[in-house]
């Protein structure tokens, strides 16, 4: 078995640099692993996870022993196989993969009201596209376009130039120019996250589209975003706008298990709500209602905000979790 081991970290002018080496898992480290797969996996074969329903601080579930939200969904650079493949449909079985396409995005575009990406979501036009045409052209190189794509979460929720920087290994200066332009290539959202910050110092509290709230300070350590020490006051805006996004996204998610779960039972569906990973569900379904339910999970999984950009969901179908 081969595994990606880090090994040293150096900085060369303003860039950190990682090397890593490939090492040889001896045979005696490789049985320890499969031992240790071999003990989590119940005597008919089946893998069972704990959900925790607001385990994350945004309000999304997380998962232990094991964790499978972890998993990767295609081979990793540290991982010699795509783990996901492990995970297979029994006989007469199939496994449906429905995750809500961009939903940050959407509720970001929502939220703030950004031309540039409703108008991109309204005609069908990729919201990273429309973006990089604002800030070069439509004459901008696939290297441009990555960087703006790659970007956004970063900037919505506060990532400085100076992990840019490191994370496309160019200088800290070419790192905010390139955000800078990308801010003022989408100056409505800017403003929506400028003022979302104001309005978290005023309250000290952030809430998600539904009203679910959640305080910014911490009990442990008595900070707050009230903070006389500026770092610490970026720090709970970032997680003020965080919130407001991904907080909304968990409720969706939760009220679309709801809407799953009770369509499943009306319905007399041969289907299993199996698993929930952040943004997408897993299901278990029999071959014989393979029409019928993916037409009724897919609506099901329709939350409507008014005013808000329409939820998409994609669906995938496989014999293994992997190609769903």
């Amino acid at each position: 078995m081969i595994v990606k081991k880090l090994i040293n970290t150096k900085v060369e002018g303003n860039i950190e640099i990682t090397e890593r080496e490939i090492k040889e898992v001896s045979k005696e480290d490789e049985k320890k692993i499969i031992d240790f797969v071999q003990d989590i996996i119940d005597d008919d074969g089946k893998l069972r996870t704990s959900f925790w329903a607001l385990g994350a601080a945004t309000g999304r579930f997380t998962s232990s022993g094991p964790n499978l939200q972890n998993a990767p969904k295609s081979q990793a650079d540290y991982i010699p196989v795509n783990i996901r493949n492990a995970f297979v449909a029994d006989k007469n079985h199939v496994l449906f993969d429905l995750d809500y396409s961009q939903i940050e995005l959407r509720l970001a575009a929502s939220f703030s009201k950004e031309p540039v990406w409703i108008r991109a979501f309204e005609s069908g036009q990729s919201p990273h596209i429309a973006t990089a045409i604002e800030m070069f052209g439509k004459k901008h190189t696939e290297d441009e376009y990555k960087k703006s794509k790659n970007m956004k979460f970063g900037i919505i929720y506060g990532q400085t130039a100076y992990a840019f920087a490191l994370l496309y290994a160019i200088s800290e200066s070419a790192a905010q120019k390139f955000i800078d332009k990308w801010l003022g290539a989408l100056p409505t959202l800017v403003k929506w996250i400028d003022n979302e910050k104001s309005k978290a110092r005023k309250l000290g509290i952030a809430y998600t589209y539904f009203g679910r709230s959640r305080p910014l300070r911490t009990s442990e350590f008595g900070d707050t975003i009230n903070s006389d020490v500026r770092h610490i006051v970026e720090h709970w805006e970032r997680i003020a706008v965080n919130f407001i996004i991904q907080g909304t996204a968990a409720d969706i998610m939760k009220m679309a298990i709801v809407k799953c779960y009770k369509t499943i039972i009306e319905q007399k569906l041969k289907v299993q709500m199996i698993l929930t990973v952040h943004d997408e569900l897993l299901f278990h379904v029999h071959k014989s209602h393979i029409k019928k339910a993916r037409k009724l999970l897919t609506e099901a999984m329709i939350i409507e905000i008014p005013g808000f950009i329409p939820l998409e969901v994609d669906m995938k179908m496989g014999q293994s979790w992997g190609t769903c």
